[in-house]
Parts: C-alpha cells; sequence; structure tokens
C-alpha cells in the first residue's frame, strides 16, 4: 500500500472547473486513504487549495541577494564517477552485440571478395602479356617468359597468402575498424544523448539544475563524455578483433581454403605488435584504431552537444528533430575527419615497407635454386 504519491504539475492545461475538481479528488483520496501527497506544482493559488501542511518555494537567486540567499544542492549521492560508470555501463555493454555482428557481417563480406579476387587473378598472364607487348620482336622474349612463368607460379600462391593477411588487416585495423564503429555508434550514443538531454531541456529540467546550484554541462555532458571516450576504442578494437577472425575462417578452411589459420595470424602479428623500426608512432596499426575510434567519438559528442542545447525554448516535439540533426551532422564530420586521419597517415614517415621481408624461391629448367 502507497504512503506517499507524487504529483507533478496534476494543473498543467487544465480549466478553472476541471482544476477544482482534481483538486477535491486528491483531497478526498488522500482523506479516504490515509496517505501523504507531496506535490510539485507552478499554481500557488490552487495547490494552496489542497490545505498543505508544509510549502516549500524554489526561486532563483537574485545578484542583489547576495551569496546568502544562494544554496548549492547536495548531489554527493550521485557522484561524477557514479553518473559516468553508469553511461559507461549502457554505451559499451549494450552497443557491443550490435559492434560484433556488423563487424563479423562485413567482415566475411570483404574477406569472401577479397579471396574470390585473388584466385581469380593469373599473375602469369597479366606480366606475359606485358612483356610480350612492351618485347615483341625481342629474341630474349622466349627465354623471358618461361623465367617469369617459372618464378610466379613457385612463389604466386605465397605471395596471395600474404597479400590476403596484410589486406585484411590493414584495412580493418587502420581504417575500417574505426570508422564503421564511429558511424554506428553516431546513431547509439550520439543520438542517444542528444535526445536525452533535449528531453531534459524541453521538460525544464536543464533549469531545474541550475536553480539547484548544479552545472548542466558538468551533470549531463562530461560524464556522458568520459565514458563515450573510454567505450569507442574498446568497441573499436572489439569490432576490428571480430573481423579479422572472420578473415581467418573465410580464408581458412571454412571458406575458400586459402590460407592456414597459423599463417593467417602468422603473417597478421607483425602488423598488429611489431612496430617496424623508424615507423612513425602515429602509423603503428593498433594505435591508429584507438586514436582514430577516440577522435571520432569527441566529435560525435561535441556534435551532439550543440545540437541538444541549439534552441533556447525547445518543445518536446523538437526532439526528434535534435537526434535526427545530430547523427547527420555527426556522421558528415566523421567521414571529414576520416579524410583528415587520412591524409596524415600517409604524409607521414613510413619506416620499413609492410609486410617486411617476403621468402621467394625460383627453380631453374634444371633444377638448380
Amino acid at each position: 500500500r502507497k504512503r506517499v504519491v507524487f504529483r507533478g504539475e496534476p494543473f498543467v492545461g487544465l480549466d478553472p472547473p476541471v482544476a477544482g475538481e482534481i483538486t477535491a479528488l486528491l483531497k478526498r483520496v488522500a482523506a479516504e486513504h490515509g496517505i501523504s501527497l507531496l506535490l510539485i506544482s507552478h499554481m500557488a493559488e490552487r495547490a494552496a487549495a489542497l490545505s498543505p501542511a508544509a510549502t516549500v518555494s524554489l526561486e532563483r537567486a537574485r545578484p542583489e541577494d547576495g551569496d546568502a540567499a544562494r544554496q548549492d544542492a547536495d548531489l554527493s549521492g550521485l557522484r561524477f564517477a557514479v553518473r559516468a560508470s553508469r553511461r559507461f555501463a549502457d554505451y559499451f555493454f549494450i552497443s557491443a552485440p550490435l559492434i560484433a555482428m556488423a563487424f563479423a557481417a562485413t567482415g566475411a563480406a570483404l574477406s569472401m571478395l577479397l579471396a574470390d579476387m585473388l584466385q581469380r587473378v593469373d599473375v602469369v598472364r597479366i606480366i606475359a602479356t606485358f612483356l610480350t607487348r612492351y618485347l615483341a620482336g625481342n629474341p630474349a622474349l622466349p627465354l623471358i617468359l618461361q623465367l617469369v612463368d617459372g618464378v610466379v607460379k613457385q612463389n604466386e600462391a605465397a605471395a596471395k597468402r600474404k597479400l590476403y593477411a596484410l589486406a585484411i588487416g590493414s584495412v580493418f585495423t587502420i581504417e575500417l575498424g574505426p570508422l564503421l564503429t564511429a558511424l554506428l555508434l553516431a546513431g547509439r550514443i550520439g543520438g542517444s544523448y542528444a535526445g536525452d538531454v533535449a528531453m531534459m531541456a524541453s521538460t525544464s529540467q536543464v533549469d531545474l539544475l541550475k536553480v539547484l546550484g548544479v552545472g548542466p554541462t558538468a551533470w549531463t555532458f562530461l560524464p556522458a563524455l568520459l565514458a563515450a571516450a573510454l567505450a569507442a576504442p574498446l568497441l573499436s578494437l572489439l569490432g576490428t578483433a571480430v573481423a579479422l577472425l572472420m578473415g581467418a575462417v573465410v580464408g581458412g578452411g571454412g571458406g575458400f581454403d586459402m590460407i592456414s589459420p597459423d599463417e593467417y595470424w602468422r603473417e597478421m602479428r607483425p602488423l598488429l605488435l611489431e612496430r617496424p623500426e623508424g615507423q612513425h608512432l602515429l602509423k603503428f596499426a593498433p594505435l591508429v584504431n584507438v586514436y582514430r575510434s577516440l577522435g571520432f567519438m569527441l566529435c560525435t559528442m561535441g556534435i551532439s552537444q550543440l545540437c541538444s542545447r541549439s534552441r533556447r525554448r525547445l518543445q518536446p516535439r523538437h526532439v526528434p528533430l535534435v537526434i535526427t540533426s545530430a547523427v547527420v551532422l555527426s556522421c558528415l564530420a566523421i567521414l571529414f575527419l576520416d579524410w583528415g586521419f587520412s591524409q596524415l597517415f600517409v604524409r607521414l614517415d613510413g619506416g620499413e615497407p609492410l609486410g617486411g621481408e617476403a621468402d621467394f624461391s625460383f627453380d631453374g629448367p634444371a633444377g638448380e635454386g
């Protein structure tokens, strides 16, 4: 049985006769059931008709009142760390299945396309066509073609396996991993945050925080920003790992039987775990994944904050437009920022060539190495 009943603005939008009936109803219910009412209303005269036992009035502090008239609310029970951790749990654990499934599908599709393309490419024929065209009439052409045929056929399969592993690893770790994650989270996190703050603004909750002496930015934006900044790189790494795993499955016995899992991960190891000597730190693939995803998320949260606070008098009907604007603008900004990150990546000093050294062999016509 309820002992206390909370009512928020029960007289809003009612004409005087109906408001009087609501007042009489509340008094009768409280008396018959022995309950207490905690009422919040801007209509002081109507609230006074309920004969309240106690009344508390909230007013904005005026400059002439001085500091004595201003008392900041004690909200220590909801500390910053608590609010940030709740946001992180929402952003990470609810988004993780979406990220995993999206990257599983993308990783499988891209791996199949790449494996199929590599199997279809006839390298010997391409090189032979090129040489025939540019060395036509050269008496050494038959010997050159024989040499090329021997070298390429003996090493083509190994080169394709290495190319397959490096392509999958580089594409997802450096580019698709953070980009696809950011586009998905622009709606999942950016849109969600913009909708929350817009709804708070449209229902005067932001103004209430100001009345209580609490900064709206510190209360809403900073915990969400910290949670999103932690969740985005972790989700990007999770999605990248799922995509790389799908590359091993598709390229191995579960798909095109092109490369064994052991060789796949062996070729992937230098890209993921070993930074070549002389390579710029900002070109190290795992770090690229992290700082790109972090940059995308900071951009998304900034745009979501601006969209949710852009209107001074926000109404509930404006909330869907705020969410849509935040998501669309965030996605556009992410695409432009991705172009900027790519420009930075290609202009940095390179270090060793991708893939390192490769072991190739050639047995001549007489069987000599």
